[in-house]
Formats: structure tokens, sequence, C-alpha cells
């Protein structure tokens, strides 16, 4: 089963150069299927945000550690949910 992962980069030229990874990875899955530890290795080096996904909530949080490391600080590390700042 597939898993959809979005993920958002600072300008066009970033987001072409993780495209054009994504199209390696894609043409390798002809002969070796993409684990996701190969799947942030590769994406590792242009960060991004990850603006959703159908991983669970443990895994989506793996997923952010791996392309941020393990700083929460960090303004990509968690997305506020869409209650976040809402007044009754």
């Amino acid at each position: 089963m597939s898993d959809l992962i979005v993920t958002g980069y600072p300008d066009e030229a970033t987001a072409q150069r993780v495209y054009d990874e994504l199209m390696k990875l894609e043409h390798d899955i002809i002969v070796r299927k993409v684990t996701m530890d190969r799947f942030v290795e590769t994406l590792r080096p242009y960060g991004g945000t990850v603006l959703q996904t159908s991983l669970p909530r443990d895994a989506e949080q793996e997923l952010m550690e791996g392309l941020h490391g393990s700083d929460p600080s960090a303004p990509t590390w968690e997305q506020p949910s869409a209650t976040a700042g809402a007044t009754s």
C-alpha cells in the first residue's frame, strides 16, 4: 500500500530538485522497493515542511525528525493543528 506525503519548499527551484530526486527514486522502484528510510535519506538535504500525510501520527513525527533532526524548536518540526488558536 502506498502512503501520501505532501511537503512544501521555500522556493520553486528547491521543489524542482526534490521532484527530480523523486523521479530517480521512481525509476529505482522498477528494480527494488523504495523504503521510508531511503525516501527520507534522499529528501533530507532539501528539508521541506511536511504539510499532510496518510501516515499514522508517530510515523509522521519520525518523518519530520528524519528531515529536520531532533530539534523540536525547528520551525518546520510540527504543523499546528486545525483547532490550534481557535477560540470558542
